[in-house]
């Protein structure tokens, strides 16, 4: 039967046990309670960091989305009244996975100046935690909300875009189970880099398998080519490629018309021998030298794009054009990462942000090594990007394009 606190309490006053007992009790009880509202607050402030990363990530849609119907040739009222709805319908899909009540959220898109060059959205989203655990101590519920606002410019800013890509034989792995499958059956290995056949890369096309860099490749193109279509800034690019040394070197080029053409020459290094990791210690040297000859000017935002599967091997001093693996006088094998302070000096002054992309290494053991060095290598964590398969590249390169155009048209 049940007895409420009250009456629990009487009974343990009819004995000395009882009375010894009821400080305890109470102490017990107030122990219990601070751990249930530290428990339920921790939920409550769990679900208003998700509701900022939704809120966050609604209001960047919402000025991209004015910003293509402008491009589209739409009047920037109209824009502004058809993204607002769009980014509606965005929000209230994305609400629906967050853990817990939404009661309400605004969208508003404001246009700031007479000329319409600067736009803001601002979203706020405003929801509750349903407690249980400390419901008998008159906590119903914990409300929490959160805001964000963009800012989108036109037409304002100078950027430039550097990406430096890996092209050395760890990257010729099959894209999918599927192509790995299919270049076993091909040529004998899931790697198209070395024995037991020449020309690998070759066969394993032939054979209908993609490779990794392929995808990456795709990727890239694909990324400069939003980038150039959702800005109207001031826009230069430059790419660099690289397996033991330095290979494509565009320098820095307005547009993308160069960048894309140069792209195509995207592929795994000397092909016709074996090959492994990257010689990770003399290409960032040589690609600090790069930098330095491309240091930005003080009007100009600089960002460094490295795309690598971070397998690194010193067997070859930089400079050299062979691959062989274990057929070169005191060769050594894979570390299994780099040091992430050869990437110290591509980070200095304020004006340039690295970004680093983990093509991961089919192989667990070298990711976790290669995860840290890519992940220092960045400018912060929060520049950091990791895949394995040809789905996760093209998210990644997702995350990238945001996380670069948040950087022309946003400020949070």
């Amino acid at each position: 039967m049940y007895t409420g606190i009250k009456n629990r309490i009487q009974a343990l006053k009819g004995n000395i046990k009882g009375s010894i007992a009821i400080p305890f009790a109470l102490l017990a009880t107030l122990i219990l309670a601070a751990i249930s509202v530290g428990i339920d607050m921790s939920f409550a402030y769990n679900k208003r960091d998700q509701s900022q990363l939704v809120a966050d990530e609604v209001s960047l849609f919402a000025v991209t989305t004015f910003r293509k119907y402008v491009a589209d040739g739409m009047s920037k009222n109209q824009a502004r009244k058809r993204a607002e709805t769009d980014a509606r319908k965005f929000l209230t899909a994305r609400t629906k996975s967050l853990d817990g009540t939404t009661e309400k959220f605004s969208i508003k898109i404001n246009i700031v100046d007479r000329e319409a060059k600067v736009v803001k959205a601002n979203v706020n989203i405003s929801g509750k935690h349903e407690s249980y655990m400390t419901h008998a101590m008159g906590f119903d519920n914990i409300d929490y909300t959160a805001d964000s606002e963009s800012t989108i410019s036109f037409g304002q800013g100078k950027y430039e875009f550097i990406f430096l890509v890996d092209v050395s034989p760890s990257m010729g792995i099959g894209a999918s189970n599927r192509d790995r499958q299919i270049m076993q059956r091909a040529i004998g290995c899931q790697f198209a880099c070395h024995e037991p056949w020449y020309s690998s890369v070759s066969r394993a096309k032939s054979a209908g398998a993609r490779l990794r860099i392929d995808v990456v490749k795709d990727a890239l193109k694909s990324l400069v080519t939003q980038l150039e279509e959702a800005t109207e800034v001031d826009l230069r690019t430059g790419l660099y490629s690289f397996s033991n040394y330095l290979h494509i070197q565009t320098g820095l080029n307005k547009g993308i018309s160069k960048f894309k053409r140069e792209a195509n020459k995207i592929a795994i290094h000397r092909e016709y021998l074996r090959g492994g990791g990257t010689n990770f210690h003399g290409v960032f040297s040589d690609f600090n030298g790069v930098l330095r000859s491309l240091k930005p000017k003080a009007d100009v935002k600089q960002h460094i794009i490295i795309i690598s599967d971070g397998v690194n091997h010193l067997n070859l001093r930089s400079g050299t054009n062979r691959h062989l693996w274990n057929q070169t006088p005191n060769w050594r094998p894979y570390n299994y990462s780099f040091n992430p302070r050869w990437c110290d000096e591509f980070k200095k002054g304020e004006v340039r942000t690295v970004h680093t992309m983990l093509v991961e290494p089919d192989r667990a053991h070298y990711v976790r090594a290669s995860t840290s060095s890519m992940r220092a290598c960045a400018t912060s964590a929060d520049f950091f990007y990791s895949a394995n398969s040809a789905a996760e590249i093209d998210k990644a390169f997702k995350d990238l394009f945001e996380a670069l155009l948040k950087s022309v048209y946003v400020s949070s």
